[in-house]
């Protein structure tokens, strides 16, 4: 739940800097990576108990080495008394190809709102590919090749990752125990098969 909350800011986020639309072999800056990744977050809902998205750091790489760069970010939120982990975790963001979905809207003119936002994220020409919850406050992230390095810091009682169900009082068995760890992931492209068929994280230091 948590990713998926995260993975497309509040609706009343603003872009800070239009990003024009990326072709392959363009140059990215990371203001203007910052601002694709805003105007992927701007439909996120948010409430009263999750709220605050915000994003800690941006990167740029060419992850697959086709000569074109992906975008990865690092977002978080803030959680009153949810009964899940609070949304944190890094994103990685893919150029949008012609009719792409993540770029469409699906009730175009229902919403003036809805209608800004998808326009945002077709400005910028990026659109979120994949992402994974990180149980831990970042420190730092660092790309090599396709894979992905966060170092974070496992809490005992963080919103972050929640070890005791608030539903059942019973142990989650997920968070990590608390201390400072670096985690690695590789990331493999979604793909276009009639529909947007999301990428893959998966991790690749010891577990």
């Amino acid at each position: 739940m948590g990713m998926q909350r995260m993975i497309g800011l509040l609706a009343s986020l603003a872009l800070a800097v239009p990003v024009a639309a990326a072709t392959a072999g363009s140059g990215l800056t990371v203001e203007q990576a910052r601002s694709a990744a805003e105007a992927s977050m701007r439909l996120i809902p948010g409430s009263d108990i999750d709220s605050d998205y915000r994003i800690l750091d941006v990167r740029i790489a060419d992850l697959d080495g086709d000569g074109v760069q992906e975008i990865v970010y690092w977002t978080t939120a803030t959680c009153v008394g949810a009964g899940f982990d609070c949304p944190n975790g890094l994103t990685v963001m893919t150029t949008l190809g012609p009719d792409d979905v993540r770029g469409a809207n699906p009730y175009p003119g229902n919403s003036r709102y809805l209608d800004e936002d998808y326009a945002a994220i077709q400005s910028s020409g990026y659109a979120d590919d994949t992402g994974v919850q990180v149980p831990g406050e970042l420190e730092r992230m660092r790309i090599s090749g396709n894979v992905i390095s966060a170092t974070f810091v496992s809490k005992e009682n963080s919103p972050i990752c929640l070890r005791i169900d608030p539903g059942t009082g019973k142990p989650t068995h997920r968070c990590p125990p608390p201390g400072r760890y670096t985690w690695r992931w590789a990331w493999t492209p979604g793909k276009w098969r009639g529909d947007w068929v999301a990428g893959t994280l998966i991790r690749v230091d010891a577990q």
